[in-house]
This record gives C-alpha cells, structure tokens and sequence, in this order.
C-alpha cells in the first residue's frame, strides 16, 4: 500500500519524462542492490583498517585469550540493510506483480511459483558460496584484522550483479 500509494505515484508524477514500468522498477532494485554491496565492501574494508583488533578480552578473568571483535559501531551497517530491504522490495515485488498481472490465467501459478522458485535458488547458492570458503579455510575468509579477505566475497558479489 505504501509503494502504490506514495512511492510509484511520486515518481510517476515527478519531472522525469518516462512511466515507471515493471522492467524499470526491476532495474532499479539491482542498481540499488548493487549499491547495498557496495556499502558492504566499504564497511569490510573499514573494519580491516581498525587498529583496535586482538585486544586481550575483558570477559576472561586470567586475560590468557584475545578476541577478535572490531571496535566499529555496528551502526555502520545500516546504510547496507536499508539499501538492500529497498533493493529487494523493489526486484522480488515487481517480479511477483508481473508473473501475476502478466501471465497467461493457465500459467500464472507456475510464473508465480517460478519466481519464488528463483528466489530460493538464490538463498541457496548464496548459502552455498559461505560454505564452500568456510569448508577450504575459514580464517582466510573470516579472519580478523587485516588477515580476512571478505571484501572480495563482497567486490565478486557486486561483479556478479553487474
């Protein structure tokens, strides 16, 4: 109710000399999910940088463990969310709304179950892909300070996309 009611008529209405079609709104939602990966990348990166990490833990009473925790505000993160609950509105919804509205009557339910059908698929390989780097060696991936090299999962995530 909110997109139909306030977003899409805004835009529709705004000085911009195209509709905002279903393919466009599709469009969109890649572009800002793009961006969404993005701030992902800046935030690793940012957190890489901290030069606050293997601080001996607090939460030890002997202080005979490090921890790995980033002193970074988890605040940092929400530019990242926001962009992507806004991403996958945009796409996920839009998908729906044309296998629905577009779609033969003999064939919607199957246009319909193939979209959630693609979003699963996507889950998975997602899931998939965090296994396979923690299966070889979780510490090169995950590792803390300037031994991870997460961002590159990010960066090939927002090269895929591409």
């Amino acid at each position: 109710p909110l997109l139909y009611g306030l977003v899409y008529p805004r835009l529709d209405n705004s000085t911009v000399r195209w509709r905002l079609t279903l393919f466009r709104r599709m469009g969109i939602g890649m572009f800002v999910a793009l961006l969404s990966i993005l701030c992902a990348t800046a935030v690793e990166v940012e957190r890489r940088q901290d030069d606050r990490f293997n601080a001996t833990s607090r939460y030890d009473p002997q202080y005979t463990h490090t921890h790995t925790a980033s002193s970074l505000s988890i605040f940092w993160q929400i530019p990242q969310y926001v962009l992507s609950g806004v991403a996958e509105v945009l796409v996920f919804l839009s998908a729906l709304e044309f296998a629905y509205c577009k779609s033969p009557p003999a064939l919607k339910g199957l246009c319909i179950g193939l979209v959630y059908t693609m979003s699963g698929l996507s889950g998975m390989l997602s899931a998939m892909f965090i296994y396979l780097l923690t299966v070889t060696d979780s510490t090169v991936f995950f590792g803390s300070g300037a031994k991870g090299i997460m961002h590159f999962y990010f960066a090939g995530l927002g090269g895929f996309i591409l």
